[in-house]
């Protein structure tokens, strides 16, 4: 009865202690590239984009976002990095709560979710939504959607790494998480 105590008990802090496993996998792949340094001062953030790919602000919206593009792979499609600040989409006042309300979105459409909660592999506190959308694998986009707060009661940076169908998906999500690490709010 002990031993049954025992495991049990290890079973239940193992369950409790888990980390968020998808972005440890990717983080742990290992990637070098080389980075450029993209700062906006408008949106208030620096971060270290892979070399070769652009930027653009799009400034015709209701909210600001930088959107950063590798060049096109063999099937003419794009990894895309997008960085917006958002006032909360839900009057949330906690990055939990606006958290929850992103989550529920994601939830309703007819997306497969791989993982989500609480993560520890940023700078600042961060919640993150690791999902595909598409209806078979070879049109299966891969997303990662991260939520941290920005300056002001109500305020959010949402990070954005999306991935189109490859063989090299894993890699190149991995570089994009790598490079959203560095976000950095000036």
């Amino acid at each position: 009865m002990k031993y049954i105590l025992l495991l049990l008990n290890l079973f239940i802090i193992l369950s409790c202690t888990k980390e968020d496993s998808s972005l440890t996998s990717l983080v742990k792949i290992d990637t070098s590239f080389k980075t450029q340094r993209l700062t906006s001062l408008q949106n208030g953030f620096q971060i270290d984009a892979p070399v070769p790919w652009e930027w653009k602000h799009l400034e015709n919206l209701a909210f600001d976002n930088v959107e950063i593009q590798s060049p096109k792979n063999k099937s003419g499609l794009k990894n895309i990095l997008s960085i917006t600040k958002i006032l909360s989409q839900n009057k949330s006042l906690t990055l939990e709560e606006e958290f929850n309300w992103h989550l529920s979105r994601v939830k309703k459409q007819d997306w497969k979710i791989i993982d989500a909660g609480k993560t520890g592999h940023f700078t600042y506190p961060a919640y993150f939504i690791h999902y595909t959308s598409g209806n078979n694998e070879e049109n299966m986009s891969e997303t990662i959607t991260v939520l941290m707060e920005a300056e002001g009661t109500g305020s959010f940076y949402l990070l954005f790494a999306s991935t189109p169908p490859s063989e090299k998906r894993k890699a190149d999500l991995a570089i994009m998480l790598k490079s959203l690490q560095t976000f950095i709010i000036k």
